[in-house]
C-alpha cells in the first residue's frame, strides 16, 4: 500500500520502526489509538482468490475508530513519540479479540467475504498514533 510504503520509508532510519510497527505522534488528530493495515486473501467456494488491504483504528479502550482510519494520510507527518513502543503493543495485545471482531465485521459489511468464504488475515502495518 503506498502510504505504508511511504511512512515506513521516512522512518527506517528514524529508529521508529519496530518490525512492522511504528509508533509517534502526529499533528492534529484528535485522541490516541492504533491503525492498523491488514492484507486479506478470502478464498471463495470456487477457489478464486483476491487480496485486499484493509485498514482499521482502535481508541486507547479497544473501540473502533474511523476518525483514525480517516486520519492515515496524518500518518506520514507523526515525529518521535514520548511513549515507548510497548504502549501500542500492549494495546494491540490486549485488544486482539476487538480487533479481529472489527475486522470480520468490516470485511462481511464491505462485501469481501459471506457464508461459505474462508479467509486469512495477516497485519501489515500497526502505527500507535498519539496527539503529543
Amino acid at each position: 500500500h503506498p502510504i505504508i510504503q511511504e511512512i515506513m520509508n521516512k522512518f527506517i532510519n528514524g529508529g521508529l520502526v519496530s518490525a512492522r510497527a511504528l509508533y509517534g505522534y502526529a499533528p492534529n488528530i484528535a485522541g490516541d489509538g492504533l491503525l492498523t493495515y491488514w492484507n486479506v486473501n478470502p478464498t471463495a467456494q470456487e477457489g478464486l482468490s483476491r487480496n485486499y488491504i484493509v485498514k482499521l483504528g482502535i481508541d486507547t479502550k479497544g473501540n473502533r475508530t474511523p476518525w483514525i482510519e480517516s486520519s492515515s494520510e496524518k500518518a506520514v507527518s507523526m515525529q518521535s513519540a514520548i511513549q515507548t513502543s510497548g504502549t501500542w503493543k500492549s494495546l494491540a495485545k490486549e485488544n486482539k479479540a476487538h480487533i479481529q471482531e472489527y475486522l470480520h465485521r468490516e470485511l462481511a459489511y464491505k462485501g469481501i467475504i459471506s457464508d461459505g468464504v474462508s479467509y486469512s488475515a495477516v497485519p501489515v502495518a500497526m502505527f500507535g498514533m498519539g496527539k503529543e
